[in-house]
């Protein structure tokens, strides 16, 4: 697909669920309208209609979209959705893309038509082993290196750089 998995925030340094997010890259030339796709498995969000992602684009699926907002000041409506409900393992977890199609078929002269979901993009993350350890609490998030790697294989994820970043800073209790 033209549109794919980017990164993943399961395991938030935060510790608050709410800070996950699951964005997707498209990753070709022209606009593409993902209205209708849905992520599910783990999480379970269905893209508004006429939600169009231009080439060379992200588009960022929050557990949270208002705490988003206020974590990452690039974040805003047009570049983030949600809320997704659900939450993604941090243990590892499958995430699937899938775009709706239909078949329209005709039985003594019935039409019927099916509607389905095509999954288009998947990862199964892990922890561990040769997944990267930083995004596992750490404060990173885990992104592909490269958006035409296979994304079933641990070595083409990374965790993402921070350093440019400003630090994150937990509340105080009130």
């Amino acid at each position: 697909s033209d549109v794919v998995i980017n990164e993943l925030m399961f395991h938030p340094i935060s510790g608050n669920d709410g800070d996950q997010y699951v964005e997707l890259y498209k990753r070709s030339a022209g606009p593409v309208n993902l209205g209708g796709w849905t992520l599910s498995d783990g999480v379970s969000f269905t893209i508004p209609s006429n939600t169009v992602l231009a080439a060379n684009s992200y588009l960022v699926i929050a557990a949270d979209a208002a705490r988003l907002f206020s974590n990452y000041p690039n974040l805003n409506p047009a570049n983030t959705l949600g809320n997704f409900s659900g939450k993604l393992s941090g243990r590892g977890e499958r995430v699937v893309l899938r775009k709706p199609d239909s078949l329209a078929s005709t039985n003594g002269g019935v039409v019927t038509t099916n509607y389905f979901h095509i999954p288009v993009d998947e990862v199964t993350y892990g922890t561990g082993g040769r997944w990267p350890q930083w995004s596992d609490g750490g404060g990173s998030s885990l992104e592909l290196v490269n958006p035409r790697s296979n994304h079933r294989l641990p070595g083409n994820w990374a965790d993402s750089d921070e350093t440019s970043k400003a630090p994150w800073k937990n509340s105080p209790a009130l």
